[in-house]
């Protein structure tokens, strides 16, 4: 369990980085705002996420830990948005490996397909 929790801090740590209470970065995890792993009754959040909300120092600009427009950490809104490339360019990938095959296959329609048999 320990490696598995490698490059990760607990909430009073994380609060103490951040500058919050450790109820308030309880609330960002709970409402999701803060990305973490809950592990039996405890929250982990991973370094790198709080790293980046950590503001230095010298010339510290005030800025919101929140965007009032997307409520959510911009650095979690970008490993979003390479997943969703990540993934998208798989999918071409298959439906290419398919059509030197012949085969036409909707990768996306065959997942629902999938998804729903399983439920």
């Amino acid at each position: 369990m320990t490696n598995e929790l490698e490059g990760y801090l607990n909430v009073q740590e994380a609060a103490q980085r951040i500058k919050r209470s450790t109820e308030q970065v309880r609330r960002y995890l709970r409402e999701g705002k803060l990305e973490g792993k809950r592990i039996g009754g405890q929250w982990f959040i991973r370094e790198s996420v709080v790293a980046y909300l950590v503001k230095p120092e010298e010339n510290a600009v005030e800025a919101p830990l929140v965007s009032d427009e997307e409520e959510m950490i911009p650095m979690i809104a970008k490993e979003r948005k390479a997943l969703f490339e990540r993934i998208s360019a798989r999918r071409l990938a298959i439906n290419e490996r398919w059509e030197k095959t012949g085969v036409t296959v909707d990768t996306a329609t065959l997942v629902n397909e999938l998804r729903e048999e399983a439920s």
